[in-house]
């Protein structure tokens, strides 16, 4: 059974992978299923034998990988069947769709990101990833041992999702909301020093349980991993969700309240290093986006954008207007652990280099532009998310100077920490890096990113071919009585 998930593509590209199916479904002779939004199916051109899906046009990617889940995977890979599954998607979130899904049914599924669909049908696996460099993560000194100790309360051994909850119990700092690393870095150093069983190996949520070398060894001889000792690394192929070595060490920051400038919340981060030692490049970028008010709200940005999205759809609301409802109700709402002045400060930031909003005559308009006040906004410009998430990585090369193609994995890290899987993150801003280049609102040099478009594409006569406006001057408004205004 093949499942297409074709939700939030354009026109073309959801074209392009009808066509990927049919010739999968020509090789493999399978039965295919096409999920997509309402507002797709009058251009989607659904070929005769393939069933359908339709979402509600509101449902993000989270929402569409629990539909995928209950009314398509869990039926048809019931505890009697010897179907196989294989999702195609590009959403991080409909990816990792395995994850929820009881072990044995897990076994018999396969995620595949689009763009790894040849045009002929088959499946391209790069080779590419199988050579990158790990990451050097710090993991808190103690973890392994914390996470051995739960595991001696419970000898027949836990999912990893259930280990993960107990340990951060134990071990706060550990909690992936407040910033600390997946659960799965921490099963891979265990593993590495051979303390733990991971079964089966490779899988999202596998069953861990202690080894017998665990068994064996007192909980006080295990040795911590910390930034003083010599790290254990961790290759990919050693990792059990794809994490590609040991987390760095994040804690939450002190408890401020909503009216100091700048607060962010306990949930994000401080990044404060416990030693002398240089900052970590995750560290850094932690900082510059921190710092300018700029995210990166890992769990909780896609529901920030969601609020944008539900309120634009209302044709009520000015862009000021509409940014500041949606603060609001992240926290009313949502329950959001920021105070809203946080949330209204970061979407107002990223809405003024980024503009979204589009007006009843199509015109983009900035939440900052005063002149905007007066028109509502109807809608949002199409591809917005990955607009907007893109531009996030444009500011962090702005800022950063010196980011370089090879530090791609840490920054999924820092922008997708909700996501215990790396190639999934690393598939996110791979997609964000060709977005951000195709609008040429960043380029590389010598395998550093540098802001603004390649000077390679200019004319034979010095002329651009495509002249793109920084994001804040984008439809910028005249002011009444400028000097623009008046020479026109």
């Amino acid at each position: 059974m093949i499942i297409a998930d074709v939700t939030r593509s354009f026109e073309n590209t959801a074209d392009k992978f009808v066509r990927l199916l049919l010739r999968r479904m020509s090789l493999t002779r399978a039965k295919a299923t096409i999920v997509f939004h309402h507002r797709q199916q009058a251009s989607l051109g659904v070929p005769h034998g393939v069933e359908i899906l339709a979402v509600s046009d509101w449902a993000v990617p989270h929402d569409i990988a629990a539909i995928i889940r209950e009314q398509l995977a869990i039926p048809l890979l019931n505890a009697t069947s010897t179907e196989t599954l294989e999702v195609y998607s590009f959403h991080p979130a409909v990816l990792a769709l395995a994850s929820g899904l009881p072990v044995e049914a897990a076994a018999r599924t396969q995620t595949i990101h689009w763009k790894r669909v040849n045009e002929d049908g088959t499946i391209f696996t790069p080779q590419a990833a199988l050579h990158r460099a790990p990451i050097r993560r710090w993991i808190p000194p103690g973890a392994v041992e914390v996470l051995v100790n739960v595991l001696r309360k419970n000898p027949a051994g836990l999912t990893q999702t259930t280990l993960r909850d107990l340990v951060v119990t134990e071990m706060p700092v550990l909690d992936k909301n407040l910033g600390g690393p997946p659960i799965s870095t921490v099963v891979a150093a265990a593993r590495e020093q051979g303390l733990v069983d991971v079964m089966p190996p490779g899988h999202v949520n596998p069953h861990i349980r202690l080894s017998s070398l665990g068994l064996e060894r007192g909980s006080t001889a295990i040795a911590p991993v910390s930034p003083e000792s010599d790290p254990r690394l961790v290759t990919e192929s050693e990792t059990v969700t794809g994490a590609a070595a040991l987390a760095p060490v994040f804690e939450a920051g002190p408890k401020e309240s909503d009216s100091t400038p700048g607060f962010q919340g306990i949930t994000e981060p401080a990044l404060e290093a416990k030693s002398q030692e240089p900052q970590s490049r995750v560290e850094v970028f932690y900082d510059i986006l921190r710092k300018n008010n700029f995210g990166p709200f890992p769990r909780h940005r896609q529901q920030m954008f969601g609020e944008l999205e539900k309120l634009a759809l209302t044709e009520t609301y000015s862009a000021n207007r509409l940014v500041k409802k949606a603060a609001r109700s992240c926290v009313t709402t949502q329950h959001m652990p920021y105070g809203w002045s946080t949330i209204e400060s970061f979407l107002f930031n990223l809405l003024n280099r980024c503009p979204i909003f589009l007006d009843r005559e199509g015109v983009a308009r900035s939440p900052r532009d005063a002149s905007s006040a007066a028109h509502a906004i109807v809608r949002l410009k199409e591809g917005w998310l990955d607009l907007l998430e893109s531009e996030m990585l444009v500011f962090l090369a702005e800022k950063d100077g010196n980011l370089k193609m090879t530090e791609l994995d840490w920054v999924g890290y820092v922008m997708f920490a909700n996501l215990d899987n790396d190639d999934l993150a690393l598939e996110r801003i791979d997609k964000l890096v060709a977005i951000a280049e195709a609008d040429e609102r960043m380029h590389t040099v010598d395998g550093v990113f540098v802001v603004g478009p390649d000077p390679k594409r200019l004319d034979q006569g010095g002329a651009v071919k495509l002249t793109v406006l920084a994001p804040k001057e984008v439809d910028k408004p005249l002011s009444p009585g400028s000097a623009e205004q008046k020479t026109a």
